[in-house]
Order: C-alpha cells, then sequence, then structure tokens
C-alpha cells in the first residue's frame, strides 16, 4: 500500500485519488513510509551501483576461491587420470598457447 500511495502521489501522473481514500489516521500511518518510499526511489541509482559493486567483489572473491580449488585438484597425484583434469589440464594448455606474447 506504501508503494501504490507513493506511486500515485509522485508518479508520471500525480493524483491524491487514492490518498482522498484514506482516513486521517491511516494516513498518519502511511505518510512516513510513503516518505520512505520516495527516498529509496532517490538512492535507487547508488543502491545498484552497491549491489553491482558487492557482486563484482562476490565473483572476485569465487574466482580465487575457485582457482586455489583447482590449484589443489590439479595437482593431487590420485586425480592425476581423473578425465575432468586431464580436460581442465588441456584447456589451460591450449590457452597457454594461445596466448599472444604482451609487449
Amino acid at each position: 500500500m506504501s508503494w501504490d500511495l507513493y506511486h500515485s502521489l509522485y508518479g508520471k501522473t500525480p493524483s491524491s485519488a487514492l490518498k482522498d481514500q484514506l482516513s486521517a489516521e491511516e494516513w498518519v500511518f502511511y505518510k512516513p513510509k510513503v516518505e520512505r518510499c520516495r527516498r529509496l526511489e532517490g538512492k535507487q541509482k547508488e543502491i545498484k551501483k552497491e549491489i553491482d559493486a558487492f557482486k563484482v567483489r562476490d565473483q572476485i572473491q569465487q574466482d580465487i576461491e575457485q582457482e586455489e580449488l583447482w590449484d589443489e585438484l590439479l595437482n593431487d597425484e590420485d586425480l592425476k587420470d581423473d578425465p575432468v583434469i586431464l580436460a581442465r589440464k588441456a584447456r589451460m594448455r591450449k590457452a597457454k598457447l594461445l596466448e599472444t606474447p604482451k609487449l
């Protein structure tokens, strides 16, 4: 209801019709919530940037952890003949051959 009120009051076509249907007591209850919606809407870009930054940091952390796990698996003597390990090593060799020399 708070967001509906917010959109009706501050949306593309502002109207107080929904607000006018509330009693004075109901509006007293919803008014701070509607203002909170307004503040959140105003910070939407900032919140999205923070979420995106978190996702990037989280992905980097996962990549680091996964790389550490792969290092352990690739060097595990018991897994040296495992098809998954052999395929990973082959992809790594191929990638290394395809690397262009840095100038």
